[in-house]
Protein backbone atom coordinates (compact mmCIF):
# COMPACT_ATOMS: atom_id res chain seq x y z
CA UNK A 1 0.00 0.00 0.00
CA UNK A 2 1.30 3.41 -0.86
CA UNK A 3 0.09 6.64 0.67
CA UNK A 4 0.50 9.58 -1.67
CA UNK A 5 -0.33 12.29 0.83
CA UNK A 6 0.34 12.41 4.57
CA UNK A 7 -2.54 11.83 6.94
CA UNK A 8 -3.41 14.65 9.35
CA UNK A 9 -1.54 14.40 12.66
CA UNK A 10 -3.70 14.53 15.77
CA UNK A 11 -2.42 15.26 19.27
CA UNK A 12 -3.84 12.66 21.72
CA UNK A 13 -4.45 15.33 24.37
CA UNK A 14 -6.47 17.52 22.02
CA UNK A 15 -8.67 14.65 20.83
CA UNK A 16 -12.24 15.03 22.04
CA UNK A 17 -13.94 12.20 23.93
CA UNK A 18 -16.83 12.53 21.45
CA UNK A 19 -14.60 11.87 18.43
CA UNK A 20 -15.29 8.74 16.37
CA UNK A 21 -11.91 7.27 17.35
CA UNK A 22 -12.68 7.60 21.07
CA UNK A 23 -16.18 6.21 20.60
CA UNK A 24 -14.82 3.18 18.75
CA UNK A 25 -12.12 2.62 21.37
CA UNK A 26 -14.68 2.85 24.17
CA UNK A 27 -16.88 0.37 22.30
CA UNK A 28 -14.00 -2.09 22.07
CA UNK A 29 -13.27 -1.64 25.76
CA UNK A 30 -16.96 -2.17 26.60
CA UNK A 31 -17.03 -5.39 24.55
CA UNK A 32 -13.91 -6.62 26.31
CA UNK A 33 -15.45 -5.86 29.71
CA UNK A 34 -18.73 -7.56 28.74
CA UNK A 35 -16.87 -10.74 27.81
CA UNK A 36 -14.86 -10.58 31.02
CA UNK A 37 -17.95 -10.12 33.21
CA UNK A 38 -19.78 -12.93 31.36
CA UNK A 39 -16.93 -15.32 32.02
CA UNK A 40 -16.67 -14.19 35.63
CA UNK A 41 -20.40 -14.81 36.07
CA UNK A 42 -19.94 -18.41 34.89
CA UNK A 43 -17.61 -19.09 37.82
CA UNK A 44 -20.25 -18.19 40.43
CA UNK A 45 -22.37 -21.09 41.63
CA UNK A 46 -26.07 -20.25 41.47
CA UNK A 47 -28.96 -21.63 43.44
CA UNK A 48 -31.18 -24.17 41.63
CA UNK A 49 -34.07 -21.69 41.62
CA UNK A 50 -32.10 -19.01 39.77
CA UNK A 51 -30.61 -21.52 37.32
CA UNK A 52 -34.08 -22.42 36.05
CA UNK A 53 -35.32 -18.83 35.93
CA UNK A 54 -34.77 -17.66 32.33
CA UNK A 55 -36.01 -14.15 33.09
CA UNK A 56 -33.42 -13.72 35.83
CA UNK A 57 -30.66 -14.95 33.52
CA UNK A 58 -31.68 -12.44 30.84
CA UNK A 59 -31.86 -9.63 33.41
CA UNK A 60 -28.40 -10.49 34.79
CA UNK A 61 -26.95 -10.55 31.29
CA UNK A 62 -28.44 -7.16 30.49
CA UNK A 63 -27.29 -5.77 33.85
CA UNK A 64 -23.77 -7.06 33.28
CA UNK A 65 -23.73 -5.45 29.82
CA UNK A 66 -24.90 -2.16 31.34
CA UNK A 67 -22.18 -2.33 34.01
CA UNK A 68 -19.53 -2.95 31.34
CA UNK A 69 -20.74 -0.09 29.11
CA UNK A 70 -20.92 2.31 32.06
CA UNK A 71 -17.44 1.32 33.21
CA UNK A 72 -16.00 1.86 29.73
CA UNK A 73 -17.63 5.30 29.39
CA UNK A 74 -16.61 6.57 32.83
CA UNK A 75 -13.22 5.41 34.08
CA UNK A 76 -12.74 2.09 32.35
CA UNK A 77 -9.62 0.02 32.70
CA UNK A 78 -7.49 2.13 30.38
CA UNK A 79 -7.92 -0.02 27.31
CA UNK A 80 -9.60 2.77 25.29
CA UNK A 81 -6.68 5.13 25.97
CA UNK A 82 -4.21 2.48 24.85
CA UNK A 83 -6.17 1.85 21.66
CA UNK A 84 -6.33 5.58 20.84
CA UNK A 85 -2.61 6.01 21.54
CA UNK A 86 -1.74 3.01 19.37
CA UNK A 87 -3.89 4.20 16.46
CA UNK A 88 -2.33 7.66 16.63
CA UNK A 89 1.18 6.15 16.72
CA UNK A 90 0.36 4.05 13.68
CA UNK A 91 -0.97 7.14 11.95
CA UNK A 92 2.23 9.02 12.73
CA UNK A 93 4.29 6.11 11.39
CA UNK A 94 2.24 6.16 8.17
CA UNK A 95 2.87 9.90 7.91
CA UNK A 96 6.63 9.46 8.31
CA UNK A 97 6.68 6.66 5.73
CA UNK A 98 4.76 8.87 3.30
CA UNK A 99 7.38 11.60 3.73
CA UNK A 100 10.34 9.23 3.27
CA UNK A 101 11.71 8.92 -0.24
CA UNK A 102 10.76 5.66 -1.89
CA UNK A 103 13.15 3.65 -3.99
CA UNK A 104 11.78 1.63 -6.83
CA UNK A 105 12.71 -2.05 -6.89
CA UNK A 106 13.95 -3.52 -10.15
CA UNK A 107 13.92 -7.17 -11.21
CA UNK A 108 17.71 -7.16 -11.06
CA UNK A 109 17.75 -6.16 -7.37
CA UNK A 110 18.76 -8.99 -5.06
CA UNK A 111 17.64 -9.33 -1.46
CA UNK A 112 20.34 -10.97 0.63
CA UNK A 113 19.37 -13.00 3.67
Amino acid sequence: MRIDRPLPTVDPNSLSKESPLWQAAQGLEANFLKEMVRNMRKTVQESPESQNNRGLQIFRGMLDDHYAETAAKTQGIGLAELIVRQVLEMQEAANSMARAPMQEVNKSDVIKK
